[in-house]
Formats: structure tokens, C-alpha cells, sequence
């Protein structure tokens, strides 16, 4: 895993952001780079964090409120009620994501928003080795990180959220930018998009009631359509 992992700031989510967040929980929160961005969305907000990498500590407590070291696989710390939570790319790391994640559907608040994306492993650079050579290869970064411990395709994905008692109402999807992705996508009529998309970002909401869950417009994030304008 390189430094970069840590400092991704993921903008590709503000599509998907609450007008009006006050408490917000970043899990999986690297050296917090989205959590500073947000800053400048939320300024009145209260920020704390969740990170396994425990020698970040003294540059997390410049960036939040309070914040967490911990191994989401063995413990998932106790913290205050939120209204905004945010696990990108996080579940696939831990060893029962329906567990961690019910637990941290425990401090939202009822009318909290959680922002949760995966990668998808139904991607065509995992999907194209393994269809004709019958393997893959893990790699320190991407779909295959040697770290992930788990993995996802869209209903898997919307499943898991829809078991820890959360209905996704959003989604943003990345991998559709490029001339080439676009004309695949395009002659194709979409019906192979589960190939071209590399992660799914799902907005979702507390589902007390037990409502269905409706279908979700995915959309290109922004990020994508503004690189592949230029």
C-alpha cells in the first residue's frame, strides 16, 4: 500500500453529500484529505475519524475533533451519534463488513446520509484475466488490493447495505470516463457497464420501515465527466 492511498481526496462523492451535515464520521480516514475538503462544505461542523494506521496519529490531530486507531476487523470503537458517515473503500479491507457496518449504523442518527463505496471486482480487468486464463493478480492498489479481504459487484454491494438496514436512495459509479470506455458503453447500449465500472459510491438512509429497495440511477461522477471533456 502506498502513500497515496492516504492522501486521496475524494471529491467524486459531493454529488452525493447532505445539504446540511453537522456531526461527521469519516472511517478509514488516511491522513484525512476529504475530511479537509469537506471542512470548506461543512465549517461548523464536528469531524471525527477512524484510522488503523496508528503512526498518522499527530497528523490527525490537526484535522479532527477527536479521532480513532483501530482494526475495524476486531473492534469497532464507540463512538458519538453522526449525521454524516463516510466508508470509502473500506469495507472490503475487513473481515465481516455486515457486522461492521451494522455497528456503525448504530450511532447514526435517523435521519443520518452514509456514504459507502466499493470496488467492483465484475470489472474487465479482472473479469477479461480470469475469463481467459483462469487467473488474477493482486496488486498494492485497485480492484485487487492484496489487502482487501472481501469483494463486491453492484447487487452485492446494494445488498449489504440494504442487510445492515439501509436503503440506497443515490449512486455515483467511477470508470466511465475515457473516449474508450464511453464508446464501449455507448455501442453497447449499456448492457455490459458492470464491466467498464470500477467502484460503486451509494448514498443510503436509515430503512426502519423495511422499504424496498427501489432502483438506483447510477451516474458518471463528476470528476470523470470533467476529464473526459477536457
Amino acid at each position: 500500500m502506498t502513500l497515496d492511498y492516504y492522501d486521496l481526496k475524494r471529491e467524486e462523492i459531493r454529488p452525493l453529500l447532505p445539504q446540511r451535515a453537522t456531526r461527521v464520521l469519516d472511517v478509514g480516514c488516511g491522513r484525512g484529505a476529504t475530511t479537509r475538503w469537506l471542512k470548506t462544505i461543512y465549517p461548523n461542523a464536528r469531524f471525527e475519524g477512524i484510522e488503523i494506521n496508528g503512526a498518522l496519529s499527530n497528523e490527525l490531530s490537526e484535522v479532527y475533533h477527536k479521532f480513532y486507531i483501530a482494526n475495524l476487523s476486531i473492534e469497532v470503537p464507540e463512538v458519538n451519534k453522526f449525521d454524516l458517515v463516510l466508508l470509502l473503500d473500506v469495507l472490503e479491507h475487513t473481515v465481516d463488513p455486515l457486522h461492521v457496518l451494522k455497528k456503525l449504523v448504530s450511532f447514526a442518527e435517523s435521519d443520518a446520509v452514509l456514504i459507502v463505496s466499493v470496488p467492483n471486482v465484475a470489472h474487465y480487468s479482472v473479469a477479461a484475466p480470469l475469463f481467459f486464463h483462469g487467473r488474477f493478480e493482486y496488486s498494492d492498489m485497485g480492484i485487487l488490493d492484496r489487502t482487501h479481504l472481501r469483494f463486491f459487484v453492484r447487487e452485492s454491494a446494494v445488498e449489504l447495505m440494504n442487510s445492515a438496514g439501509l436503503r440506497v436512495v443515490d449512486g455515483v459509479v467511477n470508470g466511465l470516463q475515457g473516449s474508450r470506455a464511453k464508446l464501449v458503453d455507448r455501442q453497447t447500449f449499456g448492457r455490459f457497464r458492470s464491466l467498464l465500472v470500477k467502484q460503486y459510491i451509494m448514498k443510503a438512509v436509515l430503512n426502519p420501515g423495511n422499504t424496498p429497495q427501489g432502483e438506483i440511477d447510477w451516474r458518471p461522477s463528476q470528476d470523470e465527466l470533467a476529464s473526459a471533456d477536457t
